[in-house]
């Protein structure tokens, strides 16, 4: 299976599951700076997610734009790593599989507005920089 039909696996089981991880050796990794359940309600914009076929390729932005309303059951297990409960929120959810010493990760980006304030991103940015999460590894699904 070749990059592209990866890439476009990974847009339909987007549209489909609305959850991709990216699969890790070893246990979930120690989140460093977590927030408290957000409050965010609303209408807000899937902007991206992580996935380790990411760090390979330089993936252009997509334009596709899923709207989410909160909250919802997909913040069930999640962890805010970050947010400011009005324009932007991050969510984390960790799975360990004991047995395999491998973990899988779900990190979810969603923001109100499909083109953010500088400062949005630069707090989404350092949401994913203080726990430990590569950027390379995420791909932007509304741009």
């Amino acid at each position: 299976m070749g990059m592209d039909s990866i890439l476009l696996f990974g847009i339909l089981a987007t549209i489909v599951f609305s959850e991709i991880f990216a699969s890790q050796p070893g246990p979930c990794r120690k989140l460093v700076q977590t927030y408290p359940e957000t409050t965010v309600k609303g209408k807000m914009i899937h902007r991206s997610l992580y996935l380790d076929v990411f760090a390979t390729r330089k993936s252009k932005p997509l334009n596709l734009c899923l709207h989410v309303n909160f909250p919802n059951s997909k913040q069930q297990n999640t962890t805010v790593i970050g947010t400011d409960n009005k324009e932007f929120l991050v969510l984390y959810r960790c799975n360990y599989f004991p047995t395999a010493n491998s973990s899988s990760e779900y990190v979810n980006t969603y923001t109100r507005l499909k083109t953010p304030t500088a400062a949005t991103l630069s707090k989404i940015s350092e949401a994913y920089t203080k726990n430990g999460l590569q950027e390379s590894q995420v791909l932007s699904l509304c741009q």
